[in-house]
């Protein structure tokens, strides 16, 4: 009796409950670290499930849904990081990734929708849960590349196609939302709702150029100062969600679009690229730790056959469009595959967007989630490892080992 009053005063206390969140997760992410062929990531996701509900039930679900404004900032930090890597002058200059892009998403969002039907599932289920597809998440690649110090040309190109992706998400979550609320049943139709996705859509774009542009001149005002500069960042990212729950907007898209605003409208070059450092390591931590969390082996038996089949359908639509692109271009099949594998993880945006679904209809809502968070756990889990080999296939990780980054990062610097 005394254990479950002890568990139970553990998940009331928040400062108990994150100390050992972020201790434990720094903990497993250092084991990763030191085992050479392990990234953090792994450790971090290992330490979460071990917490969550599934093992240990420290990290219990109402603990879980208090965090989300942590988990929330955390995905707003990288969704900017990952748009200040669409450079739009690339939309002409490299024309031949935008094109591939397109070709991916595409190939991927119809490939995912007639397994589905295949499956047996209804249009609607199939057409959203293809859209959610179509989705990339980046925090794995970022956090892998920060780690391992990487960032050639086949990272950015990775990272701008997941960026894209992310976007023809949101746009074709949006129209099938539109298009079938028409049709549910007794679902009670306004001007408000038809204009609403319009509304989401261009209200975050416009909240996101409006903050870039309050940014830019921050950090004009700041100077050059790396620790002036983040804190503004963080404070702005915490402006923009705010802005966004206010208003009805799409946190999500507007740190996306903001990213993508920031570094396209920065002529001046005000602003210094955004790096995590140590700071934005605890986001890290407490993303994948709660992602951990959320593992639930339960959820993969019951129906892991079609989360699987999801997964295949969406990396085979992902995997052609590139084959085909690149071998135009004499790319090696290798670094084609590489480059597919790194756009597996799906995260933030996928987890995002399901709301919007249950604001619909409730049972649809709880199917497509199951499905979607089933992949999520199984793409979270091998993704960081096949992500790192994928950067070694790519020829990009450096020789340096985790031990030789960890060993410069305690070389004193000069100011």
């Amino acid at each position: 009796m005394d254990e479950v009053v002890l568990v139970d005063y553990f998940q009331t206390n928040n400062f108990l409950a994150f100390s050992a969140l972020l201790l434990i997760g720094i903990i497993g992410g250092r084991l990763a670290h030191m085992s050479r062929f392990l990234p953090r990531i792994t450790g971090y996701i290992a330490a979460g499930f071990i917490l969550g509900p599934s093992v240990l039930g420290l990290l219990s679900h109402s603990l879980l849904d208090r965090a989300q404004i942590f988990t929330g900032l955390a995905i707003s930090l990288i969704l900017f990081e990952l748009g200040t890597h669409v450079n739009l002058r690339w939309l002409v200059t490299k024309r031949e990734i935008f094109l591939m892009s397109l070709a991916e998403g595409a190939a991927s969002f119809a490939l995912i929708f007639l397994i589905l039907l295949i499956c047996q599932l209804s249009v609607f289920n199939a057409l959203l849960i293809a859209a959610i597809g179509v989705s990339s998440s980046p925090a794995i690649t970022l956090l892998i590349a920060a780690e391992y110090d990487v960032n050639g040309p086949m990272v950015q190109k990775s990272l701008f196609l997941t960026a894209l992706n992310n976007i023809y998400a949101f746009l074709f979550f949006t129209i099938i939302i539109f298009l079938f609320q028409f049709a549910v049943p007794g679902y009670e139709l306004t001007w408000s709702k038809v204009l609403f996705p319009f509304y989401s859509l261009f209200g975050s774009v416009t909240i996101s150029i409006v903050l870039a542009f309050g940014l830019i001149y921050l950090g004009r005002f700041l100077g050059k100062h790396e620790n002036s500069q983040f804190a503004g960042l963080i404070g702005t990212l915490i402006l923009a969600n705010g802005l966004s729950q206010a208003l009805s907007l799409s946190p999500l898209l507007t740190s996306l679009a903001f990213g993508i605003a920031t570094v396209n409208l920065d002529k001046r070059e005000d602003l210094l690229e955004v790096e995590f450092g140590h700071s934005g390591e605890v986001f890290f931590v407490i993303l994948f730790v709660f992602a951990g969390a959320h593992l639930h082996a339960s959820s993969l038996v019951s129906i892991g056959w079609l989360a699987i089949t999801f997964i295949v359908a969406r990396f085979i639509g992902k995997l052609i469009p590139i084959l085909m692109v690149d071998s135009a271009h004499y790319i090696k099949k290798s670094q084609s595959v590489a480059v597919a594998v790194t756009l597996l993880p799906m995260a933030g945006t996928a987890i995002g967007l399901l709301p919007g679904i249950t604001r619909i209809s409730y049972e649809t809502g709880q199917l497509i989630s199951t499905i979607v968070l089933a992949s999520i756990a199984v793409l979270e889990t091998v993704g960081p490892i096949l992500t790192l080999l994928s950067l070694k296939v790519m020829g990009e990780l450096s020789n340096v080992t985790p031990e030789d980054n960890d060993a410069k990062d305690d070389i004193p610097h000069a100011d």
